[in-house]
């Protein structure tokens, strides 16, 4: 295992790292905080289009830990029924092929999520793209 980023992973222009220990590995992806409260925080990973067929089902599953910026305080309160900014959440965006039209933005939470403040919890949906 490395300790270099793996490709295709993305920031939004924000710097992102590797933090040591990961879940059951030696590393995790880190994302640090962004400066706005636009959706362009977190991570992202680059989905080829060709990838993805029409009516195909997806699971996105995630292991997260989530600290407040301000105190790197573990984040304590985040009821993953409700819609809150310090849950974890899944962001899609969506393109054309050509790039030149206009992207969407789809947000997902795993409101059955069993939050863990002091340890990883797990994040597992599953999208259908249609």
């Amino acid at each position: 295992v490395s300790s270099r980023m793996p490709e295709g992973w993305y920031g939004w222009d924000n710097p992102i790292g590797i933090e040591s220990p990961g879940f059951k590995s030696r590393y995790a992806i880190k994302a640090y905080p962004h400066v706005d409260l636009s959706l362009n925080r977190g991570l992202m990973q680059e989905i080829p289009v060709s990838c993805v067929m029409k009516d195909s089902f997806w699971q996105f599953e995630f292991k997260a830990k989530l600290y407040y910026a301000e105190t790197k305080e573990p984040v304590t309160i985040c009821n993953p029924g409700q819609t809150r900014r310090n849950c974890p959440m899944l962001i899609l965006r969506t393109q054309h092929s050509d790039h030149q039209a206009s992207s969407v933005v789809h947000q997902f939470r795993d409101r059955d999520m069993k939050w863990n403040p002091d340890d990883w919890s797990t994040f597992s949906i599953t999208v259908r793209f249609d």
